[in-house]
């Protein structure tokens, strides 16, 4: 090869490195996630230092770029929120069912919608308890453990599963405990200004195939009947029609009450196939759920690396991928909790590039702790500018003209003002009519503001500016102009 043909492979080869970079253009849709756990904001902190860390948390999260975090408030069938069906979280006090003095959720629910971020409401479906003791039989509301103890899973020969270091869990196959669950989303969907609900534990338990989960002996005599199982179906479909159910159930009944409210699930990394799988392993059938048109996003916990000898990331994204054409959204996640364990940042870094050349709307981040550790090379090298979730057309939900535009243009750039609406998730100003073109977009802003003052060089030429209403399922309004008013003093 001649030193001519080498310095032009070179060039060559830089250039595509070059194109490869980390930093795409401006991108005006992409959904941004985080799960907060409870464990990281109220485990082993006061209520003075759990509402620190979430404030803080958020207010990082909104200037890094992100949109939307899920937020835990139901782990074991306690609460984070004030429940009547359920009781406190013992993390809150020293006392599980003791008021903490504080509200974790409508806290998280007030800091994020002035941050700008979507608030989930993330509630861990099916399981119980997690301890090696059961809980405590003081509480008020009495924990549903100790009040039902028939709703408990069983194994192939009717043995309940035991208090464990694992969770516990409610067999799904019981109406009674569809039932209660049920009406604890709908106590939080009611009482709550929350922008979702996000289902995790959405199965039934680990070890499901080898130990026979759930021989409860309510649901093996639904099985048995012709009015539980018209259909005749085999023991797993039958289990998974439980599951199909409730999710169809439940996201009715959510979206009657609420028709803007986000119903998501977080699921098995890989959908169906060999090894640890949603499907096979765990009963879990979110394909059924988007073809049905009973769940809006599914958050995928694509927990591998890439090039994993047994469960590739890959591979599992386009297993996801192939399911596009169910129309909801497919949302990703990564496993920045195992750097320093099975990763380096780097892996991370591929893992997001992969997401955004697979077209995926968006990406989500288990979990928050472990984000806040590389916060600024995510916002510096994935998201240098803001960024619209994606949005729901299938929901049910008008949009909402922007009213009562004002913009006063003063010594240093301009003053813009408008009446705020409730029913608006954010504002977005736009320099130039074009609202096609995330080169144009000032500023996004928290539906709850109604003013925004912009520095700028007006000396010279006399921008036009334009404000859109986003509503709660991710729509934009048609485009208003702000009417300019000089200010002569």
């Amino acid at each position: 090869m001649t030193k001519k043909s080498i310095h032009l492979l070179l060039v060559l080869l830089l250039a595509l490195i070059a194109s490869c970079g980390k930093q795409p253009g401006p991108q005006k849709r992409e959904t941004r996630a985080v799960w907060m756990s409870r464990f990281e904001y109220a485990q082993g902190k006061t209520a003075k230092q759990a509402k620190a860390y979430i404030r803080d948390s958020f207010q990082k999260f909104a200037a890094a770029g992100f949109n939307t975090v899920l937020f835990q408030v139901r782990g074991q069938a306690d609460a984070f929120y004030r429940s009547q069906y359920e009781p406190w979280s013992k993390m809150l006090s020293d006392m599980l069912g003791k008021d903490p003095g504080w509200d974790p959720l409508q806290f998280a629910i007030s800091e994020a919608h002035a941050s700008g971020l979507d608030l989930q409401a993330w509630i861990n479906t099916f399981p119980a308890w997690k301890a090696e003791q059961a809980p405590p039989d003081t509480s008020l509301p009495l924990h549903p453990l100790l009040a039902h103890p028939e709703w408990v899973v069983c194994d192939s020969a009717g043995n309940p599963m035991k208090p464990k270091a694992g969770y516990i869990t409610f067999s799904p196959g019981i109406p009674a405990v569809q039932k209660h669950i049920i009406r604890v989303v709908e106590d939080i969907v009611t009482h709550y200004d929350v922008d979702g609900i996000h289902f995790d534990y959405i199965r039934y338990p680990e070890q499901t195939r080898e130990l026979g989960y759930s021989h409860d002996s309510l649901s093996i005599a639904r099985f048995q009947s012709l009015k539980d199982n018209p259909g005749q179906f085999e023991w797993n479909i039958w289990q998974r029609e439980q599951i199909n159910n409730f999710v169809t159930q439940v996201y009715n009944r959510i979206t009657a009450r609420k028709p803007w409210v986000t119903v998501s699930a977080a699921v098995i990394g890989r959908h169906a196939g060999a090894g640890w799988t949603g499907y096979d392993a765990v009963l879990q059938d979110a394909r059924r759920w988007m073809a049905t048109g009973k769940i809006d996003q599914i958050y995928t916990m694509t927990y591998h690396r890439i090039g994993h000898p047994k469960l590739p990331f890959e591979e599992s994204l386009r297993q996801w991928k192939s399911m596009d054409y169910l129309g909801r959204l497919i949302i990703p996640g990564i496993a920045t909790y195992k750097v320093g364990k099975a990763y380096d940042w780097d892996e991370i870094w591929r893992q997001i590039e992969m997401v955004r050349r697979e077209n995926f709307p968006g990406m989500v981040f288990f979990s928050a702790n472990s984000v806040l550790k590389a916060l600024s090379e995510i916002a510096d090298d994935y998201y240098p500018a803001v960024s619209l979730p994606e949005a729901m057309a299938w929901k049910n939900v008008p949009t909402v003209k922007p009213h009562g535009l004002r913009v006063e243009i003063v010594e240093d750039g301009y003053i813009f003002t408008w009446e705020a609406d409730s029913a608006v998730s954010r504002y977005v100003i736009y320099m130039g009519e074009d609202t096609s073109n995330p080169e144009n977009i000032v500023a996004i802003l928290p539906g709850i503001r109604g003013s925004f003052r912009l520095k700028h060089d007006n000396e010279n030429v006399q921008p036009h500016f334009y404000l859109t209403a986003v509503n709660r399922a991710g729509l934009e309004s048609e485009t208003v102009a702000f009417a300019i008013e000089k200010n002569e003093k």
